[in-house]
Protein backbone atom coordinates (compact mmCIF):
# COMPACT_ATOMS: atom_id res chain seq x y z
CA UNK A 1 0.00 0.00 0.00
CA UNK A 2 2.93 2.31 0.63
CA UNK A 3 3.79 2.05 -3.06
CA UNK A 4 0.56 3.81 -4.03
CA UNK A 5 1.84 6.97 -2.40
CA UNK A 6 5.31 7.05 -3.90
CA UNK A 7 8.26 6.77 -1.57
CA UNK A 8 6.87 9.00 1.18
CA UNK A 9 6.64 7.18 4.47
CA UNK A 10 3.55 7.31 6.60
CA UNK A 11 3.97 9.56 9.62
CA UNK A 12 3.69 6.59 11.99
CA UNK A 13 6.75 4.96 10.35
CA UNK A 14 8.83 8.11 10.73
CA UNK A 15 7.57 8.35 14.31
CA UNK A 16 8.63 4.79 15.09
CA UNK A 17 12.05 5.29 13.53
CA UNK A 18 12.85 7.83 16.23
CA UNK A 19 12.60 5.14 18.91
CA UNK A 20 13.16 1.82 17.16
CA UNK A 21 15.27 0.29 14.44
CA UNK A 22 12.61 -0.22 11.78
CA UNK A 23 13.00 -2.61 8.85
CA UNK A 24 10.52 -3.92 6.27
CA UNK A 25 9.67 -7.60 6.02
CA UNK A 26 8.88 -8.71 2.43
CA UNK A 27 5.24 -9.63 1.95
CA UNK A 28 6.27 -12.95 0.37
CA UNK A 29 8.71 -14.00 3.09
CA UNK A 30 8.85 -17.58 4.34
CA UNK A 31 10.68 -16.80 7.57
CA UNK A 32 10.84 -13.93 10.06
CA UNK A 33 14.06 -13.60 12.02
CA UNK A 34 16.11 -10.92 13.78
CA UNK A 35 12.89 -9.12 14.70
CA UNK A 36 11.89 -8.31 18.28
CA UNK A 37 8.50 -6.76 17.53
CA UNK A 38 6.47 -7.42 14.39
CA UNK A 39 3.80 -5.13 12.94
CA UNK A 40 1.50 -6.62 10.30
CA UNK A 41 -0.45 -3.77 8.72
CA UNK A 42 -3.22 -4.27 6.11
CA UNK A 43 -2.31 -7.88 5.17
CA UNK A 44 -4.01 -8.29 1.79
CA UNK A 45 -3.78 -11.67 0.13
CA UNK A 46 -0.67 -12.88 1.92
CA UNK A 47 0.62 -16.22 0.67
CA UNK A 48 0.31 -19.30 2.83
CA UNK A 49 4.08 -19.39 3.38
CA UNK A 50 4.00 -15.82 4.74
CA UNK A 51 1.10 -16.65 7.05
CA UNK A 52 3.07 -19.70 8.17
CA UNK A 53 6.09 -17.47 8.89
CA UNK A 54 3.95 -15.14 11.07
CA UNK A 55 2.41 -18.18 12.77
CA UNK A 56 5.83 -19.56 13.66
CA UNK A 57 7.10 -16.15 14.82
CA UNK A 58 4.23 -15.95 17.34
CA UNK A 59 4.70 -19.56 18.49
CA UNK A 60 8.36 -18.82 19.25
CA UNK A 61 7.26 -16.06 21.62
CA UNK A 62 7.40 -13.21 19.11
CA UNK A 63 5.38 -10.14 20.07
CA UNK A 64 3.08 -8.95 17.31
CA UNK A 65 0.67 -6.11 16.45
CA UNK A 66 -1.82 -6.90 13.67
CA UNK A 67 -4.01 -4.26 11.99
CA UNK A 68 -6.70 -5.71 9.74
CA UNK A 69 -9.63 -3.85 8.20
CA UNK A 70 -12.97 -4.70 6.53
CA UNK A 71 -12.65 -1.46 4.53
CA UNK A 72 -9.48 0.62 4.44
CA UNK A 73 -10.22 4.14 3.17
CA UNK A 74 -6.47 4.78 2.89
CA UNK A 75 -6.29 2.03 0.25
CA UNK A 76 -8.26 3.48 -2.69
CA UNK A 77 -8.28 1.94 -6.18
CA UNK A 78 -5.53 3.18 -8.47
CA UNK A 79 -6.33 5.29 -11.51
CA UNK A 80 -6.05 2.39 -13.93
CA UNK A 81 -8.58 0.35 -11.93
CA UNK A 82 -10.99 3.26 -11.84
CA UNK A 83 -10.74 3.82 -15.60
CA UNK A 84 -11.25 0.14 -16.41
CA UNK A 85 -14.09 -0.27 -13.91
CA UNK A 86 -12.27 -3.13 -12.20
CA UNK A 87 -13.33 -4.14 -8.72
CA UNK A 88 -11.01 -3.07 -5.92
CA UNK A 89 -10.84 -4.91 -2.60
CA UNK A 90 -9.94 -2.51 0.20
CA UNK A 91 -10.26 -5.11 2.94
CA UNK A 92 -7.55 -7.10 4.69
CA UNK A 93 -7.75 -10.09 6.97
CA UNK A 94 -5.89 -13.19 8.11
CA UNK A 95 -8.76 -15.51 9.11
CA UNK A 96 -6.51 -18.56 9.51
CA UNK A 97 -4.25 -16.87 12.03
CA UNK A 98 -7.03 -14.98 13.81
CA UNK A 99 -8.90 -18.26 14.28
CA UNK A 100 -5.78 -19.88 15.76
CA UNK A 101 -5.65 -16.96 18.19
CA UNK A 102 -9.32 -17.42 19.04
CA UNK A 103 -10.62 -14.39 17.14
CA UNK A 104 -12.56 -13.57 13.99
CA UNK A 105 -13.41 -10.41 12.06
CA UNK A 106 -16.55 -10.89 9.92
CA UNK A 107 -16.39 -9.48 6.38
CA UNK A 108 -18.38 -6.33 5.45
CA UNK A 109 -19.33 -5.88 9.10
CA UNK A 110 -18.53 -2.74 11.09
CA UNK A 111 -18.70 -1.44 14.64
CA UNK A 112 -20.94 1.57 15.20
CA UNK A 113 -22.06 3.80 18.02
CA UNK A 114 -24.42 6.72 17.60
CA UNK A 115 -22.92 8.60 20.56
CA UNK A 116 -19.34 8.28 19.24
CA UNK A 117 -20.03 9.08 15.57
CA UNK A 118 -18.55 12.37 14.34
CA UNK A 119 -20.72 15.10 12.84
CA UNK A 120 -19.73 16.52 9.49
CA UNK A 121 -20.67 17.27 5.89
CA UNK A 122 -19.62 14.33 3.71
CA UNK A 123 -19.93 16.47 0.57
CA UNK A 124 -19.78 20.23 -0.10
CA UNK A 125 -23.00 22.17 0.52
CA UNK A 126 -24.48 19.16 2.26
CA UNK A 127 -26.10 19.56 5.66
CA UNK A 128 -24.02 18.23 8.58
CA UNK A 129 -25.00 14.76 9.73
CA UNK A 130 -23.78 11.97 11.96
CA UNK A 131 -21.18 9.84 10.17
CA UNK A 132 -21.48 6.37 11.67
CA UNK A 133 -18.33 5.06 10.01
CA UNK A 134 -16.04 7.52 11.83
CA UNK A 135 -15.97 7.24 15.60
CA UNK A 136 -13.99 9.09 18.23
CA UNK A 137 -13.35 6.65 21.06
CA UNK A 138 -12.61 8.51 24.28
CA UNK A 139 -11.93 8.02 27.95
CA UNK A 140 -15.05 9.92 29.04
CA UNK A 141 -17.22 7.20 27.47
CA UNK A 142 -15.02 4.41 28.89
CA UNK A 143 -14.01 3.16 25.44
CA UNK A 144 -10.56 2.11 26.72
CA UNK A 145 -9.84 -0.72 29.13
CA UNK A 146 -8.94 0.77 32.49
CA UNK A 147 -6.96 -2.36 33.37
CA UNK A 148 -4.53 -2.40 30.46
CA UNK A 149 -1.58 0.06 30.41
CA UNK A 150 -1.64 0.22 26.60
CA UNK A 151 -4.89 2.18 26.61
CA UNK A 152 -5.72 3.02 30.23
CA UNK A 153 -4.63 6.67 30.03
CA UNK A 154 -5.49 7.50 26.42
CA UNK A 155 -7.72 10.50 25.77
CA UNK A 156 -9.12 10.05 22.25
CA UNK A 157 -8.57 7.63 19.37
CA UNK A 158 -10.28 8.06 15.98
CA UNK A 159 -11.23 4.98 13.95
CA UNK A 160 -12.66 4.83 10.41
CA UNK A 161 -14.95 1.98 9.28
CA UNK A 162 -13.63 -0.20 12.13
CA UNK A 163 -14.33 -3.90 11.97
CA UNK A 164 -15.75 -6.13 14.70
CA UNK A 165 -13.57 -8.56 16.66
CA UNK A 166 -15.24 -11.59 18.24
CA UNK A 167 -13.76 -14.34 20.40
CA UNK A 168 -14.39 -17.78 18.92
CA UNK A 169 -12.03 -19.94 20.99
CA UNK A 170 -13.36 -23.18 22.41
CA UNK A 171 -13.44 -23.66 26.18
CA UNK A 172 -10.24 -25.71 26.00
CA UNK A 173 -8.47 -23.14 23.83
CA UNK A 174 -9.58 -20.17 25.88
CA UNK A 175 -8.17 -21.74 29.03
CA UNK A 176 -4.66 -21.35 27.57
CA UNK A 177 -5.23 -17.79 26.34
CA UNK A 178 -6.23 -14.53 27.98
CA UNK A 179 -8.34 -11.99 26.08
CA UNK A 180 -8.11 -8.35 27.14
CA UNK A 181 -10.43 -5.95 25.27
CA UNK A 182 -8.51 -2.75 24.48
CA UNK A 183 -10.91 -0.61 22.43
CA UNK A 184 -14.67 -0.86 22.49
CA UNK A 185 -17.85 1.10 21.89
CA UNK A 186 -20.28 2.08 24.65
CA UNK A 187 -23.03 -0.31 25.69
CA UNK A 188 -25.26 1.32 23.06
CA UNK A 189 -22.84 0.25 20.32
CA UNK A 190 -23.75 -2.38 17.76
CA UNK A 191 -22.64 -3.95 14.51
CA UNK A 192 -23.86 -2.86 11.09
CA UNK A 193 -23.33 -4.44 7.69
CA UNK A 194 -23.29 -3.70 4.00
CA UNK A 195 -24.65 -6.11 1.41
CA UNK A 196 -22.50 -5.02 -1.52
CA UNK A 197 -18.94 -3.60 -1.59
CA UNK A 198 -20.14 -0.99 -4.12
CA UNK A 199 -21.91 0.73 -1.20
CA UNK A 200 -18.46 1.78 -0.02
CA UNK A 201 -17.42 3.40 -3.29
CA UNK A 202 -19.92 6.24 -2.84
CA UNK A 203 -21.04 5.95 0.78
CA UNK A 204 -24.54 7.09 1.75
CA UNK A 205 -23.88 7.95 5.39
CA UNK A 206 -27.50 8.83 6.01
CA UNK A 207 -28.54 5.34 4.87
CA UNK A 208 -25.91 3.76 7.12
CA UNK A 209 -27.31 5.62 10.12
CA UNK A 210 -30.93 4.83 9.25
CA UNK A 211 -30.24 1.10 9.17
CA UNK A 212 -28.29 1.21 12.45
CA UNK A 213 -29.94 0.02 15.66
CA UNK A 214 -28.58 0.72 19.13
CA UNK A 215 -27.26 -2.30 20.98
CA UNK A 216 -27.08 -3.36 24.61
CA UNK A 217 -23.41 -4.25 25.07
CA UNK A 218 -20.04 -2.91 23.86
CA UNK A 219 -18.60 -3.99 20.50
CA UNK A 220 -14.86 -4.68 20.63
CA UNK A 221 -12.47 -3.37 17.95
CA UNK A 222 -9.18 -4.17 19.67
CA UNK A 223 -7.93 -7.15 21.68
CA UNK A 224 -4.70 -8.15 23.38
CA UNK A 225 -4.31 -11.93 23.43
CA UNK A 226 -1.65 -13.54 25.62
CA UNK A 227 -0.75 -17.08 26.58
CA UNK A 228 0.15 -20.35 24.90
CA UNK A 229 -0.90 -20.35 21.24
CA UNK A 230 -1.46 -23.28 18.91
CA UNK A 231 -0.43 -23.31 15.25
CA UNK A 232 -2.86 -22.47 12.48
CA UNK A 233 -0.93 -25.04 10.40
CA UNK A 234 -0.36 -28.07 12.65
CA UNK A 235 0.33 -30.31 9.64
CA UNK A 236 2.70 -27.79 8.05
CA UNK A 237 2.26 -26.39 4.55
CA UNK A 238 3.11 -27.68 1.08
CA UNK A 239 5.23 -25.38 -1.08
CA UNK A 240 7.09 -25.75 -4.39
CA UNK A 241 10.55 -27.22 -4.05
CA UNK A 242 12.72 -24.75 -5.95
CA UNK A 243 15.99 -26.27 -4.80
CA UNK A 244 16.19 -29.05 -7.40
CA UNK A 245 14.50 -27.60 -10.47
CA UNK A 246 13.18 -31.11 -11.16
CA UNK A 247 9.62 -32.22 -11.87
CA UNK A 248 7.55 -35.21 -10.87
CA UNK A 249 7.30 -37.90 -13.52
CA UNK A 250 3.99 -39.50 -14.37
CA UNK A 251 1.53 -40.35 -17.12
CA UNK A 252 0.28 -36.77 -17.41
CA UNK A 253 2.06 -33.45 -17.77
CA UNK A 254 5.11 -32.94 -15.62
CA UNK A 255 4.44 -31.11 -12.35
CA UNK A 256 6.92 -29.23 -10.17
CA UNK A 257 8.25 -31.02 -7.13
CA UNK A 258 6.90 -29.89 -3.78
CA UNK A 259 8.03 -30.11 -0.19
CA UNK A 260 6.34 -29.81 3.19
CA UNK A 261 7.40 -27.10 5.60
CA UNK A 262 6.83 -28.01 9.22
CA UNK A 263 7.44 -26.15 12.46
CA UNK A 264 6.14 -25.72 15.96
CA UNK A 265 2.58 -26.87 16.57
CA UNK A 266 2.23 -24.97 19.82
CA UNK A 267 4.02 -22.19 21.68
CA UNK A 268 7.54 -22.82 22.86
CA UNK A 269 7.02 -19.87 25.23
CA UNK A 270 4.16 -17.58 26.15
CA UNK A 271 3.34 -15.08 23.40
CA UNK A 272 1.39 -11.84 23.01
CA UNK A 273 -0.60 -10.49 20.07
CA UNK A 274 -2.46 -7.17 19.77
CA UNK A 275 -5.17 -7.25 17.09
CA UNK A 276 -6.87 -4.05 15.92
CA UNK A 277 -9.70 -4.06 13.35
CA UNK A 278 -8.77 -0.79 11.67
CA UNK A 279 -5.87 0.37 9.50
CA UNK A 280 -6.99 3.93 8.79
CA UNK A 281 -6.33 5.00 12.38
CA UNK A 282 -2.60 4.72 11.52
CA UNK A 283 -2.80 6.74 8.32
CA UNK A 284 -1.63 10.31 7.88
CA UNK A 285 -5.17 11.54 7.19
CA UNK A 286 -6.31 10.41 10.66
CA UNK A 287 -3.31 10.19 12.99
CA UNK A 288 -1.30 13.23 11.86
CA UNK A 289 -1.60 16.73 10.48
CA UNK A 290 0.94 18.51 8.31
CA UNK A 291 2.17 21.93 9.40
CA UNK A 292 5.11 24.28 8.86
CA UNK A 293 7.02 22.17 11.36
CA UNK A 294 6.32 18.85 9.65
CA UNK A 295 3.96 16.09 10.75
CA UNK A 296 2.45 16.36 14.21
CA UNK A 297 0.20 13.78 15.94
CA UNK A 298 -3.55 14.29 16.21
CA UNK A 299 -5.22 12.73 19.23
CA UNK A 300 -3.77 9.54 20.67
CA UNK A 301 -3.72 7.27 17.61
CA UNK A 302 0.07 7.18 17.35
CA UNK A 303 0.35 6.99 21.14
CA UNK A 304 -1.73 3.81 21.08
CA UNK A 305 0.83 2.19 18.77
CA UNK A 306 3.80 3.40 20.82
CA UNK A 307 2.19 2.17 24.03
CA UNK A 308 1.53 -1.24 22.49
CA UNK A 309 5.12 -1.60 21.29
CA UNK A 310 6.48 -0.45 24.64
CA UNK A 311 4.23 -2.88 26.48
CA UNK A 312 4.99 -5.81 24.18
CA UNK A 313 8.71 -5.17 24.47
CA UNK A 314 8.42 -5.98 28.14
CA UNK A 315 9.46 -2.54 29.32
CA UNK A 316 6.79 -0.43 30.96
CA UNK A 317 9.02 2.18 32.59
CA UNK A 318 7.72 5.00 30.36
CA UNK A 319 4.17 3.78 29.87
CA UNK A 320 2.63 6.15 32.43
CA UNK A 321 4.02 9.15 30.54
CA UNK A 322 3.72 7.93 26.99
CA UNK A 323 0.10 6.92 27.42
CA UNK A 324 -0.86 10.57 27.98
CA UNK A 325 -1.25 11.78 24.43
CA UNK A 326 -1.48 15.46 25.35
CA UNK A 327 1.24 15.41 28.02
Amino acid sequence: MQGQQGNRKWGIVAHLEKQFEVSSVPADTDTISDVDLLMVVHPKGLSEKTLFAIDQFVLKGGRTIVCVDPHCVADPPNQQQMMSGGQHDSSSNMPELLKAWGLEMPAMTFAGDRSLAVTGSPRPAQRPEKILSIMKLNSANENFSADNPIVADLGEVTVVFPGVLKTVASEEESSALKYDPLLMTTEAGNTWMIEDPYELMRPDYGAFMRRFRDGTEPVTVGYMVTGDFKSAFPEGIVVPDDTTGETEEGDGPETPKVKTLTGLTESSESGAVVVLSDVDFLSDMVAYQRSLFGMSPVGDNSTLVLNALENLSGSDRLISIRSRGSY
